[in-house]
């Protein structure tokens, strides 16, 4: 396990399982990407095309262009380091959330497993089955709206390992 994660989870907690958002959640931002590039390769060639009868409109498109990239660039990169910051983490007695917007938001959500009262996975339709992705919802007790978690790799695995670690700690409590 990284040193880091040990790190961030709370003392006394072994970390069992480190999981990040699926992959898919890339592929929107990936297609604007490079539908903005191509659009903007685009406006390049016409500018240069331009440049020979109007340079005030060729320096204007090429500008303007510019300006665009940069914005989508910014974009672009915002959305992979929030996929590649965004954790949820399965301690020995908690879940762990880390939901990052760089320089936006920074939000840790820890919910006890004494707390969990009922999860359900949703699978997002064939491609969701096909790649293994989906959301979990978490009712907590405490907490009166339901916690998301939004494209979770394996939703099915994660929520059998919750069950399984809290009827363990559920057991070891009932033993003392």
């Amino acid at each position: 396990m990284s040193p880091i994660l040990e790190k961030l989870a709370p003392p006394k907690n072994a970390i069992i399982k480190a999981v990040g958002n699926h992959w898919v959640t890339l592929v929107a931002p990936i297609i604007f990407f490079l539908f903005t590039w191509g659009i903007c390769i685009m406006l390049f060639v016409l500018s240069r095309d331009i440049y020979e009868t109007d340079y005030l409109m060729s320096l204007g498109i090429f500008v303007v262009t510019s300006w665009v990239l940069v914005i989508a660039n910014h974009i672009f990169f915002i959305f992979m380091f929030k996929w590649i910051q965004s954790l949820l983490l399965i301690t020995s007695k908690d879940v762990i959330d880390f939901d990052v917007i760089p320089l936006v938001r920074y939000d840790v959500g820890i919910i006890g497993f004494y707390g969990i009262q009922e999860m359900e996975e949703q699978i997002h339709g064939f491609l969701g089955k096909i790649l293994n992705y989906g959301d979990i919802y978490m009712h907590v007790v405490w907490h009166p709206t339901v916690r998301e978690f939004k494209y979770v790799p394996d939703p099915v695995g994660f929520i059998s390992l919750v069950e399984t670690l809290k009827k363990k700690m559920d057991i070891e409590k009932d033993s003392k």
